[in-house]
């Protein structure tokens, strides 16, 4: 395990990765932003707890390290990428398999050649085409009333209000009012 000033300073991409990926200098910024560290307006970590760093350098490095010489291909290598940072990250322990239903999680990681197809975009492009023939909306929020509609709620305002101020005129004459001389 490498434990020297150049692996301690996660904003650097250690040269281990460098010299068995050669994307890895793009790629290791996008590792650290899916494990749960962000780079500040300096270029260093911010390490909230120290632990996610820790897990970074002690493990992940290593992995990647051990794993990548044996990828051929750039999707493997992305492979390996994400496995490693959803092995970092917080939560869970387990990590998922990869299918051709979510494998396009890995295209974060591919820095060239062919992505993954994501069926959340497809899915949108079309809802987008069916609800409004491909155009945006130019209004948003609650459609406008139509003119019976107006009609209507106004109709049934005056009905209310009518009810209301009618049943405030009528006297209600009790037993006790009926037998007393001043009401009669």
């Amino acid at each position: 395990m490498q434990q020297n000033s150049e692996s301690s300073n996660l904003a650097v991409c250690p040269q281990g990765l460098i010299q068995v990926d050669p994307h890895a200098e793009r790629r290791w910024p996008v590792l650290l932003t899916k494990v749960g560290l962000h780079l500040d307006a300096r270029g260093q970590v911010i390490e909230n707890d120290g632990r996610r760093a820790d897990i970074v350098r002690r493990f992940a490095v290593e992995s990647l390290i051990s794993r990548l010489p044996a990828q051929k291909t750039e999707r493997d290598r992305a492979r390996i990428w994400w496995r490693e940072a959803v092995a970092a990250s917080e939560g869970d322990s387990e990590i998922p398999g990869l299918t051709t239903e979510n494998s396009y999680f890995v295209n974060a990681f591919i820095m060239d050649g062919e992505k993954f197809p994501d069926p959340r975009a497809a899915r949108l492009a079309a809802a987008r085409a069916a609800g409004t023939d491909g155009k945006i909306p130019t209004r948003r929020g609650r459609p406008s009333k139509s003119i019976a509609e107006k009609r209507a709620s106004a109709a049934a305002r005056k009905r209310r209000q009518r009810a209301k101020n009618s049943s405030a005129d009528v006297t209600l004459y009790s037993p006790v009012m009926e037998n007393d001389s001043l009401f009669l």
